[in-house]
C-alpha cells in the first residue's frame, strides 16, 4: 500500500507527501469529495505513512505495524464510525479519553472519522474543543462526501484535501485491470458511478 495506489488523485497525493518530506504535516485535516474516491484509502496509508518502520520508502506495506495498520489493529491508529446512524458523542468522549493516556507504540496517533458529517451538533461541538488543543503527536482525519454539513469552526481548524471524481474513461480502464472485467462491461459500469472508482468496483 502506498499513495500511488490512490488511484486519480494525484493533486491530494502530491499535498500529503509534501507534508510528509517536510515534516509539516497538519494537526488535521478534512478529506472530501465524492463517494467512492480514495478518501478514506488515503487516510489509512498516510497513517501506514507516520508510523511505518522501513528505513526505505514509507509505508513499506509489510512491515509489522503496516500490517497492523491494515488490519484495523493498531492500538494508535483509530477509525471511528457510525454506532447506527451517526456518531456519537460518547465515541468523542473515548478519543478524549485516549489522547489523556498518550501515545502507546507509534510515532503518531492517527484518529479518522469516516464519515465525519456523521457526528451531529452535541458530538460535533463536542469534538470541536478536541480539535482546538490536540496533542502535538495526534492527527486527526476528518473524512466526508458532505463537507458543507461539518461546523464551519471545524472545518476552518482543517487543512482541506480536495478529492475529485475520475473521468469514465479512467474509471473503466481501472476496473478492467485492477477487476479483471472485460473492456465492454467495465465501460458499461463506468458509465453508471460518475467516477467513483469504489462503485464500479463494487
Amino acid at each position: 500500500m502506498s499513495f500511488g495506489k490512490v488511484i486519480g488523485q494525484e493533486r491530494a497525493t502530491a499535498m500529503l507527501l509534501r507534508a510528509v518530506k517536510n515534516d509539516r504535516v497538519a494537526h488535521a485535516y478534512i478529506f472530501h469529495g465524492p463517494e467512492g474516491v480514495g478518501k478514506k484509502f488515503a487516510a489509512i496509508t498516510l497513517a501506514m505513512t507516520l508510523n511505518c518502520k522501513a528505513d526505505g520508502e514509507r509505508p513499506c506495506g509489510d512491515c509489522a505495524v503496516c500490517r497492523r495498520i491494515t488490519k484495523g489493529i493498531h492500538p494508535d491508529v483509530m477509525l471511528v464510525e457510525p454506532e447506527g446512524a451517526n456518531i456519537r458523542i460518547s465515541q468523542i468522549r473515548e478519543i478524549e479519553r485516549q489522547l489523556a493516556m498518550g501515545v502507546y507504540e507509534g510515532d503518531r496517533r492517527v484518529y479518522i472519522l469516516d464519515p465525519a458529517d456523521a457526528m451531529g451538533l452535541e458530538a460535533s461541538n463536542a469534538f470541536l474543543k478536541t480539535l482546538e488543543e490536540p496533542p502535538a503527536d495526534t492527527i486527526f482525519v476528518l473524512v466526508t462526501d458532505k463537507i458543507h454539513s461539518l461546523l464551519p469552526t471545524i472545518t476552518s481548524r482543517c487543512q482541506l484535501i480536495p478529492f475529485s471524481a475520475l473521468g469514465r474513461d479512467a474509471v473503466a480502464r481501472i476496473v478492467s485491470d485492477i477487476g479483471g472485467m472485460e473492456p465492454e462491461k467495465a465501460a458499461l459500469a463506468a458509465s453508471y458511478v460518475r467516477g467513483r472508482l469504489g462503485a464500479a468496483l463494487a
